[in-house]
């Protein structure tokens, strides 16, 4: 009988640390992902996918991984082309690729601010924050070439210091950008600024349920 006693809390205390620990997990989840705004209409949910043309260029840019990014966003490559068929050749695209790499790298103050026309990407996939794939949708128009897919990611700030701002400069908790992917896996340029579409309903000012924040 003492043996089975010794199972049986056993038993009971691995159940419950089980539970404590899952529940640990989604408060921090919480606290690092806000999930509290409803998907947009019309997007088709699906769980992340690694090899997303998309979700790898949030990463690179998020990472400072520019070689990726350029390689990947379709004006940047058009742009080396040219540089490199009527201005000079290899020596000047390489040239021209360090100066994109400059560019993609620069975080100013004055830069970080959504504006009504958008925003350069680097400021929104800033490092330290979640990201969190959540669907696609077609937007049905042509950009510098046709639209195979627009794949919305969730970006959450951990800290009001490390947020972007807004018009008003109000420190952004979380909004839900889509970053559009021609058939043959390059990321299109969206709007005057940077690649992303921004979806300004989703945009979250929440930072009372982060400690700290």
């Amino acid at each position: 009988m003492p043996e089975y006693s010794r199972i049986f809390r056993f038993c009971v205390a691995l159940c419950v640390g089980s539970i404590i620990g899952l529940a640990i997990g989604l408060l921090i989840r919480g606290y690092l992902i806000d999930e509290s705004i409803p998907i947009r209409p019309g997007i088709e949910p699906w769980p992340p996918r690694e090899a997303s043309v998309a979700w790898k260029y949030a990463r690179a840019m998020q990472e400072g991984d520019w070689e990726w990014a350029v390689r990947h966003t379709l004006w940047m490559r058009d742009r080396l082309r040219y540089v490199e068929l009527h201005e000079g050749g290899t020596e000047a695209r390489e040239k021209q690729e360090l100066v994109l790499f400059e560019q993609l790298g620069q975080r100013t103050v004055e830069g970080n601010q959504l504006l009504k026309e958008g925003i350069e990407d680097q400021y929104v996939f800033k490092p330290g924050a979640a990201l969190m794939m959540v669907g696609s949708d077609t937007p049905g128009e042509m950009l510098d070439r046709p639209v195979a897919e627009r794949v919305w990611i969730r970006v959450t700030y951990p800290g009001r210091e490390f947020a972007l701002r807004d018009e008003l400069h109000l420190p952004i908790r979380a909004l839900t950008v889509g970053v559009n992917v021609s058939h043959d896996g390059y990321v299109l340029k969206a709007n005057i600024i940077g690649n992303l579409d921004i979806d300004h309903d989703s945009i979250s000012y929440n930072w009372d349920e982060i400690p700290g924040g």
